[in-house]
């Protein structure tokens, strides 16, 4: 997670929770994203039907790897669940 971040440019100072680092990451992979999106907001509907395959998709995922439990499709179809 903190490679990531600090590919993303954020500078540790070395000193940070595991908790630190992974929100100082996700606010930069956030605003990475916001940047490729321009400012333009992206919605897509979110419901019991296409979670299975969104799930798959997110572990799919090019950064699902870095993360620092293992993101199967089980996980992602659980915490899409959660934020839906």
């Amino acid at each position: 997670m903190k490679a990531v971040g600090e590919i993303l440019g954020v500078k540790f100072t070395g000193d940070e929770s595991a908790a630190e680092i992974g929100e100082q990451t996700a606010n930069a992979y956030r605003a990475f994203r916001d940047g490729l999106l321009d400012g333009k907001a992206v919605t897509f509907p979110l419901d019991e039907d296409n979670i299975p395959q969104l799930a798959a998709e997110v572990a799919g995922e090019a950064f699902a790897p870095l993360t620092p439990v293992p993101v199967d499709a089980a996980l992602a179809a659980q915490m899409l669940r959660r934020i839906r």
